[in-house]
């Protein structure tokens, strides 16, 4: 990684650490990483209850910093994308027995390296805009629930959704199928797998998931595999 990347690694770290000190024993920290044999995703992040309210019931900071990387075609020529990012935003969370659901809003910062160079690509270099998510459980029946996050970054319609159907088994665990669907004015990705999860390998307190599956993209069809962790704090 060469002297500016760093800086901008380092910039992305100090969002995080910048949260403020009041945390409630019951905010949570989020990691997860996604591979495929030419492209990866490396994802941290917190969400942090406002002073007075608790995770799952009123407003919430979230904040994330990220790294990954992606191809695309750009006429015959292929471009290879690094990118950075990080962002801070305030939400909404709501539940109830068998519901939740959440609304984001902030700004999301990243930096976007393309080699070669391609300056018809809005995402190239240096970005801060605005970007918000929504995000919902449902269960179905005491067996089955399904889970669905969209996220979009205003100004380079930037998108990445996913939908779960789980069901329920023994000792809290999981498993389902997955759709994420995902891109930008210069590529668009399908991928369809299963997730397994509810897992403690590290013990109580720590939940693990991995999942997998396919993704279909031009030029770039391949086989993705992941993990999500979730600890409290």
């Amino acid at each position: 990684m060469n002297v500016a990347r760093w800086k901008h690694a380092i910039a992305a770290v100090a969002l995080i650490a910048a949260a403020p000190a009041y945390c409630a024993d019951n905010s949570i920290w989020i990691a997860t990483a996604e591979a495929t044999k030419e492209d990866y995703y490396f994802g941290l992040g917190v969400l942090i209850p406002l002073p007075g309210y608790v995770l799952g019931h009123g407003w919430v900071q979230r904040y994330w910093v990220d790294h990954y990387t992606y191809s695309y075609q750009s006429g015959v020529q292929q471009i290879d994308a690094s990118v950075w990012g990080a962002e801070g935003m305030l939400g909404y969370q709501a539940s109830k027995p068998g519901r939740y659901g959440a609304a984001y809003l902030g700004l999301r910062y990243a930096n976007t390296d393309l080699s070669p160079d391609d300056p018809g690509n809005g995402a190239r270099g240096d970005q801060l805009r605005l970007r918000g998510q929504l995000e919902g459980t449902a269960e179905f029946s005491q067996r089955w629930r399904g889970e669905g996050i969209v996220a979009y970054t205003f100004g380079l319609n930037s998108y990445w959704t996913r939908a779960r159907l789980l069901r329920s088994l023994p000792g809290s665990r999981f498993i389902g199928p997955e759709l994420i669907l995902q891109g930008d004015p210069t590529y668009n990705a399908q991928k369809i797998g299963l997730v397994y999860g509810g897992m403690q390998p590290f013990g109580h307190g720590i939940s693990m998931n991995v999942h997998g599956g396919y993704r279909f993209q031009s030029g770039a069809n391949a086989v993705y595999v992941g993990i999500e962790l979730v600890g409290m704090f």
